[in-house]
């Protein structure tokens, strides 16, 4: 049985948690969260973020890749987006590291943990 509850749906589990770090930004501001979750939810953590968010190069000298658009509304984004990177370490696998961009009145799901809402930041 895990020491700490699933941060995503609240109960413990058995097996160890798989942890996942949120980062945004927001003007001046940012913003992150840990988040200690189970394989049923880490799995679904990284199908979103390999259907809304961009993988992050290994190699420093490649190219920061073009941003497939906003991880809420799925329009473009342009340089005022605010950034989103998503860190996964699931099972042993090498990280998963992805990024991606909001517009200033989108929001990202409440399970990732950062407490943005549409439009405003929360307190």
């Amino acid at each position: 049985m895990a020491l700490f509850p699933c941060t995503v749906h609240g109960e413990r589990f058995r097996g160890a948690a798989e942890h996942w770090y949120v980062f945004m930004a927001a003007g001046i501001q940012s913003q992150r969260s840990h988040l200690r979750v189970c394989r049923k939810c880490s799995d679904q953590l990284l199908e979103w973020s390999q259907e809304h968010l961009v993988p992050v190069p290994d190699d420093y000298d490649v190219p920061v890749p073009e941003v497939k658009g906003c991880a809420d509304c799925s329009l473009p984004i342009g340089v005022d987006a605010k950034p989103l990177i998503v860190t996964g370490y699931v099972r042993k696998d090498e990280p998963h590291q992805l990024m991606g961009g909001l517009h200033e009145k989108c929001a990202v799901p409440d399970w990732l943990g950062v407490a943005v809402q549409r439009g405003h930041q929360a307190a």
